[in-house]
């Protein structure tokens, strides 16, 4: 934590257009922006920061001398708290420079006209403070009042005493767990039904774009509360604040953790009640193995609410306890223990284990998340296959070239939300198509059956299907299981929810084809009777005879994740096709 950051100047990206923003105005002042960080006056002739927060934190050290004993000496500590922080103190400046260059993530990018004042801070307006000190303008009033209804914290400005010591000693913490994106359904919740009842994603962002005509005060709270939401996204991923948990899909809960751990003096300590997703998500990833690679991991004793620690959540959520140490502090072992119910059974040392940095390295060296293993045993069986078998497959990354001796490629071919304009329903097609199987013949198109992790398991493509669901169910994509009976008759098969043209399913599979080199050199593809060599260059004019999917959901409690099974074919949602082909048959 320091506010070097103020010399450094405001980044470009705090100038990406979200919803409710000029584009024309974000790209200006994107282009003023770094016009004045890179050639400013100021970055010209400063050899060192200018920031130094060194009087502060003297002025500071007052209040843990003073006796407060009394009204009188609590009101004098007042007073003079108030006189240390007023307009005019070195401290005022250095807020009101951290105020504006927060603020220009969350200001709205608008235009302004010739000889009107500024709207949205630039490096120049930090660095005038900087040098001169407040100058009452009213973009430092935006930014002030910002900083109060958002609110900034400044933690340097807020302790500054603690900071030059090098941090704190220790930091405990159980921030909220909630996704920094703003949830179109909970926010339509009780404001409008239809909205929130709507079928997929692409129904619902067609009537939010109606509400423009249909209901403007709506359309209007909706484009506020999401520039907000996408403001705070802004920051996160472009402040250079959170540079290993400002990506992805984010969630509070690493960004506080990563926050936290920047507080720590280098002989600190942190603890942390944080989902276990910390460890094992792709998006903390980078957090968590920065932990392994540094040593800072201490222990991570992994829970199960099935005894309502915390009464609001589900049973089945899994949070953890996190220890990490400062940088003077390394620790060679982590210890986990996972799959806990109280934190008596901290007590028994066969669900504790260490594990180095190795070993991490070794259970899973391309996502370089943790593994969780019940008992000590089962890491220790785990450990034994790795490092007789070694790993199916490794992906590159800079210093090492690609582990792949089987020629395995993953792909994954529709996503839920985001391609869900490309879906279509039994009541859009059945108008003008005709059922045969799961696959519907409209005139001179076919729409191949969308195919969800749920529809199968384990060596079954008849698990479950929407045939004779509820209207209310198929909303919400329940299935029901398929019977006995169903499963014994081979022409039987899974009903969708959705269909996808065969076209886009061809266009997909080529477009994993032309980016996978081995199948481009000429590799194995399995197909109806067996192992066949591709051709290079060659297009296929049909679908894959059928897929090896898996079923990437299932509970992280379940002792069997991997559900596969061969599935006819079709277009792949919530399932991840294998292609097998290195250029010699296995």
């Amino acid at each position: 934590m320091d506010l070097t950051v103020l010399d450094e100047g405001i980044p470009d990206a705090a100038y990406k257009a979200v919803t409710g923003d000029d584009k024309k105005a974000a790209a200006w002042y994107r282009k003023r922006n770094k016009s004045e960080r890179t050639t400013g006056q100021r970055s010209l002739t400063l050899d060192s920061s200018s920031v130094d927060t060194t009087d502060l934190a003297e002025d500071y050290e007052v209040f843990g001398e003073w006796e407060e004993r009394t009204a009188d000496e609590v009101k004098t500590l007042e007073e003079l708290y108030g006189e240390m922080r007023g307009p005019g103190t070195s401290w005022w400046q250095l807020k009101t420079a951290c105020d504006l260059w927060t603020y220009a993530f969350f200001a709205p990018l608008r235009t302004t006209g010739p000889g009107e004042p500024d709207l949205v801070p630039t490096t120049d307006n930090v660095r005038s403070v900087l040098d001169v000190d407040s100058q009452g303008t009213q973009l430092e009033a935006d930014a002030r009042q910002a900083s109060r209804s958002h609110p900034y914290f400044h933690w340097p400005l807020e302790f500054p005493n603690v900071f030059e010591n090098g941090g704190f000693d220790v930091v405990l913490g159980n921030p909220p767990w909630e996704r920094i994106k703003l949830q179109e359904k909970e926010f339509f919740y009780g404001r409008d039904e239809e909205i929130v009842n709507a079928l997929n994603k692409a129904v619902r962002e067609r009537l939010i774009r109606a509400l423009e005509v249909t209901n403007p005060g709506l359309a209007y709270e909706f484009i506020q509360a999401k520039h907000s939401a996408e403001s705070v996204n802004r920051f996160v991923r472009g402040s250079a604040r959170f540079p290993l948990t400002g990506r992805g899909d984010i969630n509070t809960y690493p960004v506080f953790t990563e926050t936290a751990r920047h507080l720590l003096a280098p002989w600190g300590r942190l603890g942390m009640i944080v989902p276990i997703g910390i460890a094992t998500d792709d998006t903390t990833k980078l957090f968590f193995s920065d932990l392994v690679e540094t040593k800072s991991l201490v222990s991570l004793y992994d829970f199960e609410n099935r005894k309502k620690v915390f009464p609001g959540i589900a049973s089945g959520i899994k949070f953890c306890l996190l220890t990490i140490s400062g940088v003077n502090r390394p620790t060679v072992n982590a210890e986990f223990a996972f799959y806990l119910h109280s934190t008596e059974h901290l007590r028994e040392s066969e669900r504790r284990f260490g594990l180095s940095a190795e070993d991490l390295l070794l259970f899973n060296p391309n996502t370089r998340t943790c593994p969780t293993f019940r008992t000590r045993k089962d890491m220790e069986i785990a450990r034994k296959m790795y490092l007789h078998a070694g790993i199916l497959w490794k992906a590159p990354t800079p210093a090492e070239p690609e582990v792949n001796h089987w020629g395995v490629s993953f792909q994954s071919m529709f996503h839920m939300s985001n391609d869900s304009n490309l879906f279509k329903t039994y009541k859009d097609l059945i108008e003008t198509g005709q059922l045969d199987g799961n696959i519907f013949y409209c005139d001179d198109e076919q729409y191949l059956p969308l195919y969800e992790s749920k529809l199968f398991h384990q060596y079954d493509h008849q698990f479950a299907t929407f045939v004779d669901t509820v209207s209310e169910d198929l909303h919400k994509g329940k299935t029901r299981y398929m019977t006995s009976e169903e499963k014994a008759d081979p022409h039987t098969l899974a009903l969708p929810r959705y269909w996808v043209s065969k076209q886009e399913v061809l266009d997909r599979t080529e477009a994993q084809m032309a980016d996978d080199s081995r199948l481009e050199a000429g590799g194995w593809r399995l197909e109806a009777g067996g192992w066949r060599r591709r051709e290079v260059g060659k297009r296929s004019a049909e679908p894959r005879q059928y897929y090896i999917a898996l079923r990437t959901i299932a509970r992280a409690t379940d002792q069997r994740t991997l559900n596969s099974a061969l599935l006819p074919p079709s277009g792949l949602g919530k399932g991840v096709a294998i292609q097998i082909g290195d250029g010699e048959s296995p």
